[in-house]
């Protein structure tokens, strides 16, 4: 019995819309279903995040004042939550118009307006209203929202996530003392974000350290400049219960409390799935979210689902590798190996001030799997000149490599290391080697960049990784002295 469409997309989130759009791109028949009445706006996460990056950089180039010039002369006042607000709405504004709906709509998507649920009989369909939308697949792409996580006392206490700071004036509005719970990529961004901006925060963490998946040198960097901008760090820290008293939050951990104005709760979330009907047709889910296999397919053969709604918070460039791996067999026939479904040359990065990013395995994971048969080159970013024009000269660049030229994987913090990681992150994934002779090496620019930039570590960590192989390699260190010992000797 033919369907009337080739893909139902279920959700209006970043990777449904992208989901729709590049399965359009195809000449497939797509619909996409909002699951809600409001129109589509992008998430305000990376937004928010990537402002007060922004934000902090700017301010710590007017407090550091690298370039000595009278701060009366500068004309800027301090920076404000309000002003961060205001620039994160216009910034969300502006993304609203290149990815609407209506845009989705005019270029061939049958866009609908709505909350609807799976139905099995008498065919499978997914209902809205009293349409029945008939499909070969369906993806859900509904994502996830930050929840405040259930602790003693904690549903009688009135507690922010950081999904609420974005709505009407939440953040304009949020007093001078706040405590963070959560120990994610963005406890961190928001604890330094906020305290930048002359709020007095606190961050509470349970694990022994910040970012113990990371080296720990990493991690004490960043821990370090957060100390600096007077964020006080409370590890190991278990939440136990939370009360109320004379207008202050007073938040039970073990053996301590600590009282505060403003709880806002940061690593927590729920997937929208309520009132999709998915045990109705087969779909398994926990609490955790859809459980899917490596194609992104679900418990029933002709539904896949992608992005948060399968568990946690993803960046849009995970969420929509998944979307294109889903669509590879959605809409063709894909061998799709198990191995395929993550690759390593996608970026993790953390948007504190300095940048964090990394990309691959990290120098503890490399020596565990390969012993010493690795090289791992480090470079700082106060040898390169766009770092000192800045003024921002904190981090360095840690390149971890086989001796065949082979990446295994790229650690770089400092300024704009987020950008310059993506390079590295090609480099991996079509698999481009650096020079395995030394000799060659050292008189040719590997990794092209624009001088003076922050990319011009690229090629350092490339040229410091000759030198150490040339080191290493003694018999053509030896050949190469006794090459220019004739030279000289015979001037030729």
């Amino acid at each position: 019995m033919s369907v009337d469409y080739d893909l139902v997309v279920i959700g209006s989130s970043y990777e449904g819309i992208y989901a729709a759009q590049t399965a359009n791109n195809l000449k497939a028949r797509v619909a996409l279903v909002t699951q809600g009445d409001e129109y589509y706006l992008p998430s305000s996460h990376p937004i928010f995040n990537q402002s007060c990056s922004e934000f902090v950089r700017f301010i710590n180039q007017l407090q550091n004042n690298a370039w000595r010039i009278n701060s009366e002369s500068l004309g800027v006042s301090q920076l404000t939550l309000e002003d961060l607000s205001s620039w994160g709405k216009l910034v969300a504004e502006k993304l609203h118009s290149e990815h609407s709906l209506a845009r989705l709509a005019a270029a061939g998507v049958d866009v609908i307006f709505g909350k609807g649920e799976f139905c099995r009989l008498p065919k499978q369909a997914f209902l809205v209203g009293k349409r029945k939308l008939r499909s070969r697949k369906y993806l859900i792409a509904t994502g996830a929202r930050s929840i405040i996580k259930l602790v003693d006392g904690g549903n009688q206490v009135n507690c922010l996530t950081i999904d609420d700071l974005w709505q009407d004036n939440c953040l304009a509005n949020l007093p001078h003392e706040i405590t963070i719970i959560g120990s994610s990529a963005r406890s961190l961004e928001l604890a330094q974000g906020l305290a930048k901006l002359d709020k007095k925060i606190s961050l509470v963490i349970p694990n022994t350290r910040i970012l113990p998946q990371e080296d720990i040198k990493v991690a004490q960097l960043i821990q370090a400049q957060l100390t600096a901008d007077a964020i006080e760090i409370f590890t190991n820290a278990n939440v136990n219960k939370i009360t109320e008293s004379s207008n202050q939050k007073i938040i039970h951990i073990d053996d301590r409390s600590l009282a505060t104005e403003a709880i806002i709760f940061t690593d927590n979330y729920e997937v929208n799935i309520s009132g999709l009907n998915l045990s109705g047709v087969g779909v398994k889910h926990n609490n955790l979210g859809i459980m899917v296999n490596h194609k992104f397919q679900t418990s029933n053969k002709d539904i896949y689902a992608c992005g948060d709604v399968i568990g946690g918070f993803k960046s849009a460039a995970i969420a929509c590798h998944e979307v294109n791996i889903a669509l590879k067999t959605i809409l063709f026939i894909s061998w799709l190996r198990k191995s395929d479904q993550y690759n390593n040359y996608f970026p993790q990065a953390i948007l504190t001030q300095p940048n964090f990013a990394r990309v691959g395995i990290n120098k503890t994971e490399a020596s565990r799997d390969y012993g010493k048969n690795i090289y791992i080159i480090k470079e700082y970013f106060k040898t390169i000149t766009q770092a000192q024009i800045s003024g921002n000269t904190t981090g360095w660049c840690e390149l971890i490599l086989r001796p065949n030229g082979q990446i295994l994987g790229c650690t770089i913090i400092g300024d704009r290391a987020v950008e310059i990681i993506s390079t590295i992150g090609v480099m991996m994934q079509y698999k481009i080697k650096l020079n395995n002779n030394p000799r060659s090496g050292l008189l040719q620019v590997n990794i092209p960049y624009v001088s003076p930039s922050f990319s011009e570590i690229l090629q350092r960590v490339a040229t410091a990784f000759y030198q150490q192989k040339l080191q290493r390699d003694r018999k053509l260190s030896r050949r190469l002295e006794n090459w220019f010992s004739f030279r000289r000797n015979w001037n030729l």
